[in-house]
């Protein structure tokens, strides 16, 4: 999966998930007004989806997950561990999430909700969430006319 994907892309993974009836629409939840967030609960991933171009913005791997950032950074690992590997992190107060300076786009969250960063030493990694900055920061100037220019075809 990619960000800024078309959401229909996937459409044959959102039906496995959810049903065995391929003509069943895949679930999903709202998040805030204009994001659609689907949940592939076999791989342990959410989409989050822009409702007005169906285009995934952000990418969140949740526990379960097995894959690696970085081939070694993972889903549930001690925030410490992090912090042996000499891979410098900072906490983001606004996001509540361990971001990596010069690497936009990805915060690993902590497994305990607002949490601070001298918590640091107990925190494990609740989430990794990749996404894409500028979509978001621009995201309120996309509307129906972005939609139709960038639909798969």
């Amino acid at each position: 999966m990619k960000l800024l994907d078309h959401v229909t892309t996937y459409w044959d993974a959102l039906d496995s998930t959810y049903t065995t009836v391929p003509t069943v629409t895949p679930t999903y939840r709202l998040d805030g007004y204009h994001t659609a967030v689907y949940t592939l609960v076999n791989h342990a991933i959410e989409l989050h989806v822009h409702i007005l171009t169906g285009l995934i913005y952000k990418l969140v791997a949740l526990p379960g997950y097995g894959g690696k950032f970085k081939k070694s950074i993972s889903v549930g690992m001690p925030i410490y561990q992090i912090h042996d590997l000499n891979i410098d992190i900072k906490f983001d107060d606004v996001e509540s999430g361990f971001y990596i300076p010069g690497t936009p786009g990805i915060l690993f969250e902590p497994d305990l909700e607002n949490s601070w960063p001298e918590d640091s030493p107990v925190l494990g990694v609740g989430c990794i969430t990749i996404y894409d900055e500028d979509y978001i920061d621009h995201s309120n100037e996309y509307g129906i006319e972005y939609a139709l220019n960038h639909r798969p075809r």
